[in-house]
């Protein structure tokens, strides 16, 4: 306790509601903290110590983060202590420093924890005792928000499933791509960091390369989890399908001990990368089973293979679209949600309507579409050709209309109108 027998306050914020992994981090400084005698709050200006996760995955992240910070600068008490955590502190310290002089008391990247736990005395606690607790609604408006979403929909599921069967399963369908706002949903890292080279992607530079956890000791939370209550596993991870190439196992192998600890248990899947899964994916189809992979973020990222050449990302739409099928060909429940990237340099006309073609061959349950932006010492931020923001946005506008429009025709009509 401090000095006036209190307990002093912390407040966290996601300066972005979406990223995982950040969700994951803030989860760990939750528990670190309240483990230390510290109290959390729900609003900055009650705080005494304020982390906000920052975001550099693309230049509206990086902006988003930039507005948070200044948002908190305004609204904090004048003793209380900010701490910039996320990829933005781990890769950009100088300009934020320039934009924030002696209004931020530290950086601590996504490889700096040790030293954040220094600096503030703190007793570290062991990766098991990490997210028992889960209150992933308090850490940020929008995600809190989507919770609410969440928990509306499956209202209006259940009404609607009243008068019609199918409806109701096709709005369940959609509750699948959003199950990490479910009450019973868990959310467990297995492994930081990526195996990847990616030539737009600057996480690397900030998380490094892929530290897993072992496959014992995430078996072993999921176990004290269960006795908890939940009973949905969002594994999370920079680059999933890479897990276990730093400590010689596999995620086949992860997920073959996950499932043997409980039958009823379901997982999600996220930031699965195609190259490195479809090189596993025999393994993987022999352990699925009806209702035990609820969703695969299975991230595409492009419908042009030149494009995707460019990128490095070492697969093919081909064998990308084929594993989709094998996938649904086993269980056809599983949901899918996925990225694409427009505007990447040297991106013609030709090889955006790739893009389009692809929403014609695949039902995407859930499909994020942004805006390629050049991030600092990534290789395409060198490249040629760079595609003006205008043509960016008219781009991204067409893949969200047409994928706003098979969504809507799946929901009220139930068929995903997909071609060969």
């Amino acid at each position: 306790m401090d000095m006036n027998g209190f307990k002093k306050t912390f407040f966290l914020t996601l300066s972005e509601a979406g990223c995982y992994s950040s969700l994951v981090d803030l989860e760990y400084f939750s528990n670190l903290l309240a483990s230390n005698n510290y109290h959390q709050v729900d609003e900055a200006s009650r705080a005494d110590l304020i982390l906000v996760s920052t975001c550099i995955a693309m230049q509206e992240t990086e902006d988003a983060s930039v507005h948070t910070i200044g948002t908190i600068v305004k609204v904090k008490k004048t003793d209380a202590q900010l701490i910039v955590c996320g990829c933005m502190a781990q890769t950009h310290k100088n300009k934020l420093s320039t934009l924030f002089p002696d209004q931020v008391a530290g950086f601590y990247g996504p490889r700096e924890t040790d030293a954040f736990i220094e600096r503030f005395n703190l007793k570290p606690i062991s990766p098991g005792a990490v997210f028992f607790d889960q209150q992933i609604d308090v850490l940020n408006p929008r995600t809190r928000s989507r919770k609410i979403v969440f928990s509306a929909t499956k209202k209006i599921k259940c009404l609607v499933s009243f008068f019609s069967k199918q409806a109701g399963s096709r709005i369940e369908r959609v509750l699948k791509t959003t199950q990490i706002y479910a009450p019973h949903s868990y959310v467990i890292r297995v492994a930081k960091g990526c195996a990847g080279s990616c030539t737009y992607c600057i996480i690397k530079h900030a998380r490094g390369a892929i530290v897993s956890r072992p496959v014992a000791e995430v078996v072993r939370e999921v176990m004290q989890a269960l006795q908890r209550g939940y009973t949905h596993f969002v594994l999370v991870a920079d680059d999933f399908a890479s897990y276990g190439v730093d400590i010689g196992t596999d995620y086949p192998t992860l997920l073959r001990h996950i499932f043997a600890v409980n039958r009823s248990l379901s997982v999600s899947l996220c930031h699965v990368n195609p190259s490195r899964f479809m090189a596993k994916l025999n393994d993987f189809l022999e352990m699925v089973q009806p209702g035990r992979i609820v969703n695969i973020e299975y991230t595409v990222q492009h419908g042009s293979n030149q494009i995707l050449t460019r990128m490095k990302r070492n697969h093919t739409i081909e064998a990308y679209i084929e594993s989709i099928r094998a996938i649904h060909a086993v269980d056809p429940d599983i949901t899918i949600k996925s990225h694409l990237l427009v505007g990447f340099p040297g991106e013609s006309t030709t090889e955006f309507q790739a893009n389009m073609r692809l929403l014609d061959r695949i039902y995407f349950d859930k499909l994020g579409i942004f805006k390629y932006s050049d991030r600092p010492g990534t290789p395409a931020s060198t490249f040629d050709n760079k595609v003006s923001y205008a043509v960016k946005v008219w781009r991204q506008v067409r893949l969200q209309v047409k994928h706003s429009m098979k969504q809507a025709w799946y929901l009220l009509i139930g068929i995903q109108s997909l071609k060969a």
